[in-house]
């Protein structure tokens, strides 16, 4: 069959049971019918987290001989979703021979209404495929002829290149990509700022101390408000930094 072609309404499968108990309860409401519908399926039998209920017992085999029994005239009609031959009854007969006998292994063959294959799922849209290459190639050009990486990528920042591409350049440059800004304020340092301002040193000499001591962009808008100030757009430079 091409693979164009619908797929059948059952799909098969195996069990192979080593050993009693079985385990299957069959629809004994219909007993003379041949379709044998499992109605249930012990916890504790071989069948138990294999076989659901639904599914059908479509024939006995022996798994060292290769033999197998089908209740259906033509094997086809499996797949296919035909009526069997066999009755609910004439199958209980088989597997209590089964177990009486202790025939064990036996494979039990079933089938199964074939499930709808779940739509594929739409691939996660990722940063690095979104990313501009010709808004790479010229940071990553200045590198390779010689430019620090952390320059290559401070010059993209100040130039506005998007945050995604940002973050592949410093991947693609060996740089780790920068942690969160904090958003937790030092109220140790907001209060000593504070102080030097009631004291009576300037609130614009207060802030640029403040700034100078390299903190996090949350306490330099925190002393900036107990200040009355504008809050600086990026904090200062530390000494020794540059």
């Amino acid at each position: 069959a091409s693979a164009a072609a619908a797929a059948a309404p059952y799909e098969r499968y195996a069990v192979t049971v080593e050993a009693a108990p079985i385990g299957l309860e069959l629809n004994e409401t219909e007993a003379e019918s041949t379709r044998v519908l499992v109605a249930g399926v012990q916890p504790w039998g071989a069948c138990a987290g294999q076989v659901e209920a639904g599914d059908e017992l479509v024939g006995v085999g022996n798994p060292t001989s290769a033999e197998t029994t089908l209740f259906f005239e033509h094997e086809a009609d499996i797949a296919a979703g035909g009526e069997g031959v066999f009755t609910t009854d004439d199958c209980y007969g088989l597997l209590s021979s089964v177990v009486q006998a202790d025939q064990f292994p036996v494979t039990l063959h079933f089938r199964r209404v074939r499930r709808a294959s779940p739509a594929p799922a739409a691939a996660a849209s990722s940063p690095r495929a979104q990313v501009d290459e010709e808004a790479l190639k010229k940071y990553l050009k200045m590198a390779k002829f010689g430019c620090p990486p952390e320059a290559a990528v401070l010059k993209a920042e100040t130039e506005g290149l998007a945050p995604a591409a940002l973050d592949e350049l410093r991947r693609r440059l060996g740089l780790e990509a920068p942690p969160a800004p904090s958003t937790k304020v030092d109220d140790a340092k907001v209060e000593e700022f504070t102080k030097a301002h009631k004291r009576g040193a300037p609130a614009e000499a207060v802030m640029n101390k403040a700034r100078g001591q390299g903190l996090d962009a949350a306490t330099l808008e925190a002393v900036a408000k107990a200040l009355g100030v504008a809050a600086p757009t990026t904090p200062a430079v530390k000494k020794g930094d540059a």
